[in-house]
């Protein structure tokens, strides 16, 4: 009889492991609320942003870097969601959705551009 080892992920492989273990929640949970034929509107965005939050918290617990994107993101879904399910459902919610898709573009591109002549982002010795 041959007994195999399996080596538990760690590093990049922990952090892809978890980032597509949440996707594949996100999908599942968005496809089983979207089946459920007496669930309000927002009921998607509930799951989605429980989802992202839960995948955050894990990725804390594992003491992987949480990314302050997946918790606000998740946060925003939560908090839409339940106002739409609850009726409270205001015009303030696209707005927000707004500001944050072009405060991440904004960010990602900063991020992009070239830095000073003779500037490293090699760790100082």
């Amino acid at each position: 009889m041959t007994t195999q080892t399996v080596e538990a992920p760690s590093g990049a492989n922990l952090s892809d492991l978890v980032d597509t273990i949440g996707w594949g929640l996100l999908f599942v949970a968005i496809g089983v609320v979207s089946l459920m034929p007496a669930m309000p509107d927002g009921g998607w965005l509930v799951a989605a942003g429980l989802v992202m939050l839960g995948a955050s918290a894990t990725r804390r617990w594992l003491r992987l870097a949480v990314r302050g994107v997946t918790v606000v993101v998740g946060i925003v879904a939560l908090a839409a969601g339940m106002f739409t399910v609850a009726g409270l459902a205001t015009e303030v919610g696209p707005l927000v959705l707004i500001v944050l898709g072009l405060t991440l573009v904004a960010g990602a591109l900063y991020r992009t551009q070239p830095r000073e002549a003779g500037a490293s982002l090699a760790p100082t010795r």
